[in-house]
């Protein structure tokens, strides 16, 4: 699983550049049996597609589950307000 952002800052909010936002997987599970799930580590978002977690879905009959967590660092250094929007896209690549 990738993510990436789709502009190099928030629209509405054009001072806030997504490199201030660090992605973190929490957790990357299978359900069921046969399955592996693991995080990558930290890193900061970018407008290219970077691995956020991997694994194998087993049988295939199986759901992958990522739970992904970001944080906006420094917060306090941007101005922001309730019109800011990104748009992410998460890539699934499976065989």
């Amino acid at each position: 699983v990738s993510v990436q952002a789709g502009a190099g800052a928030f629209a509405g909010c054009t001072t806030v550049p997504v490199s201030a936002v660090s992605v973190a997987c929490a957790s990357a599970s299978v359900s069921g049996g046969e399955g592996t799930g693991s995080c990558s580590g930290t890193f900061t978002l970018s407008t290219a597609a970077q691995q956020v977690a991997g694994g194998a879905e087993g049988d295939g009959t199986r759901f992958y589950m990522v739970q992904v967590n970001y944080t906006l660092a420094e917060s306090w250094r941007y101005v922001a307000n309730s019109a800011c929007t990104l748009t992410l896209t998460y890539t699934v690549n499976a065989p």
